[in-house]
This record gives structure tokens, sequence and C-alpha cells, in this order.
């Protein structure tokens, strides 16, 4: 069940599971943009 407010990263990672070919890529390559925008956000500050 979905909920309301959901992310991305969130939405992949509940998701994945349906697709059998699935490895993960993609929620590691948007954790990664994640923590470098927070990185570059707090730097900003």
């Amino acid at each position: 069940m979905s909920r309301k407010n959901q992310t991305l990263g969130e939405f992949i990672i509940e998701n994945q599971s349906s697709f059998k070919y699935t490895s993960g890529e993609l929620s590691r390559l948007i954790n990664s943009i994640r923590l470098g925008c927070k990185s570059s956000e707090s730097r900003s500050e």
C-alpha cells in the first residue's frame, strides 16, 4: 500500500521486488545523488 507522501527512493525500494531482474542499482544511484545534495547543501550554509 502506497503512502500519500512517499519519496522516489521509498517508492523504488518498495516496488523493486515486483520486477524480476532488479539489482538495486537505481536505488543506490538515487541514494548517492541524495547524499551529494545534502552534502552540498550543508556546505553552502
